[in-house]
């Protein structure tokens, strides 16, 4: 999937630079983040974006090329990656949406905004996901498209904060489970060392959410929280005779503990420098019995 940057949502809605820092540049830094980590394909935006007015007297450029971007610390260390945001690709030199036709955002509280010859209009024709601007009237999840010469109603991602983008990936199955995870959880959880052939391969649509939210809290919990947390009940695994060979030495060397994400499903690792290294997941508790 690709991004576009969306032009409409920066409509002069900063009180001045130091507002736009904050609540303008910092949010979209975290998605651009995203965007690089994530590995999205390209990142669009309109051909004149530099010229939508941040504030009432000065454009995104304006900004960018300041006096005073140079002495506000968050817009000094942003200035390069901001700066790459005036090159292309622009999407308005190889334009996807039939701009003979009238595109609608479908609003609920207000009439319906044409959005024809917009980045709006044209993530729909691309499938693309929308990068917002904060402070904008473009803070939804998703925006819902009409193509009023044809009757079709569409939709489109849209996101304007960190993580966001994560999960509209993750939704729309453009990326896998495995970057998902690894991605969301960065704390105290590691993947990487997770076996292929008892780990991301048993997720299902009927067990994911269970995985996910206990993850999330075993993110969220301090680890003397954890320890005591009954849920989780997290414990050292026992090495014998027909535990042995599920763990190398090295691994059981470092000590094996597990701990529950229901009352059948247990995650098995190792906890290194306050991290746990997820080793393999068991579904039916047949391994936990062992040991």
């Amino acid at each position: 999937m690709d991004c576009i940057l969306n032009e409409l949502s920066l409509n002069a809605q900063y009180d001045d630079i130091d507002d736009f820092s904050t609540y303008g540049v910092k949010p979209l830094s975290d998605v651009l983040r995203d965007v690089y980590s994530l590995g999205i394909g390209l990142l669009y935006k309109k051909s004149d974006f530099y010229n939508r007015r941040v504030t009432s007297s000065e454009t995104f450029h304006d900004i960018i090329f300041s006096p005073v971007a140079k002495v506000n610390d968050y817009m000094r260390q942003m200035k390069s990656q901001l700066a790459k945001l005036r090159n292309g690709p622009y999407w308005d030199e190889e334009i996807r949406h039939d701009t003979d036709k009238s595109y609608f955002i479908v609003r609920e509280d207000a009439d319906d905004l044409e959005v024809t010859m917009t980045s709006v209009a044209e993530a729909q024709a691309r499938q693309a996901c929308l990068i917002s601007f904060t402070k904008s009237d473009f803070l939804f999840d998703k925006l819902f498209i009409k193509i009023q010469e044809d009757g079709i109603l569409d939709s489109v991602f849209n996101v304007w904060n960190g993580n966001q983008l994560r999960e509209a990936l993750f939704i729309s199955g453009q990326i896998s489970m495995e970057l998902y995870f690894k991605d969301k959880f960065r704390g105290k959880l590691s993947f990487d060392g997770l076996d292929s052939r008892n780990g991301f391969n048993l997720l299902s649509k009927e067990n994911v959410e269970m995985f996910i939210s206990g993850f999330e809290k075993f993110e969220k919990l301090s680890w003397p929280e954890i320890v005591k947390d009954e849920g989780f009940d997290y414990k050292e695994f026992s090495k014998n005779r027909r535990t042995s060979p599920y763990f190398s030495n090295e691994i059981w060397q470092l000590k094996v503990y597990k701990f529950r994400i229901d009352r059948k499903i247990r995650c098995f690792g190792n906890t290194i420098d306050g991290v746990f290294h997820v080793l393999r997941f068991d579904l039916n508790h047949e391994l936990s019995d062992l040991g």
